[in-house]
């Protein structure tokens, strides 16, 4: 089931229906899909929203989210920001 989900989202996001996969991902992210937080983000990254998709990893590595606290350690790699990845992830 959560693979079909998955499928019929990134076809929502390929389709370039970008409201309505954000709001399935949203939908998804709140029973618990995996993944599904990093997906929005990587749709926010492509669509140039990326303090947006900043907020999701952020959130989510706050959770504890292993992935998430690497992503975002190194988008603050990218930025020069260490003083930022220390700190925060």
């Amino acid at each position: 089931m959560i693979e079909m989900v998955s499928i019929i989202l990134l076809f929502r996001r390929r389709e370039g229906k970008y409201e309505e996969a954000e709001r399935l991902y949203k939908k998804a992210m709140n029973l618990g899909v995996p993944n599904a937080y990093k997906a929005l983000a990587e749709m926010y990254e492509d669509l140039g929203r990326n303090s947006e998709a900043k907020a999701l990893y952020d959130k989510e590595a706050k959770n504890g989210d292993t992935k998430a606290m690497f992503i975002l350690g190194m988008k603050y790699s990218d930025e020069n920001n260490f003083e930022k990845a220390k700190k925060d992830v």
